[in-house]
């Protein structure tokens, strides 16, 4: 395991494991989605190690240690969009409390 965080409903728990891929829990019995696991974003070999959830709770961040940093969109599971100029891997993430910002320690 590499990341975890909790929606801010509670009601789903991420976790982000050493192949790159985020899977998703039922935050109430903690058992897996099975139809939800969140892969092919960063590349092969790369680990996702970083998760920070959007104040709104509509979308969440990934980043790897491929430098890439991934927006998912939190009812349909999917990739809206990517950062990939960074020049170092994403050791973290975090929303600004108002939402407007992404702080990223590359």
């Amino acid at each position: 395991m590499e990341s975890f965080i909790w929606d801010l409903s509670g009601a789903a728990f991420f976790v982000a494991d050493v192949n790159g891929n985020v899977s998703v829990y039922n935050g109430e019995t903690l058992k897996p989605q099975p139809e939800i696991t969140l892969s092919g974003i960063h590349r092969k070999g790369s680990r996702c190690t970083s998760i920070a959830m959007h104040p709104s709770n509509y979308f969440f961040a990934t980043g790897g240690n491929d430098s890439i940093i991934a927006f998912w969109d939190f009812e349909e599971f999917l990739c809206s969009g990517t950062i990939s100029d960074n020049l170092h891997p994403v050791r973290t993430l975090a929303f600004s409390s108002c939402g407007s910002y992404l702080a990223a320690i590359c």
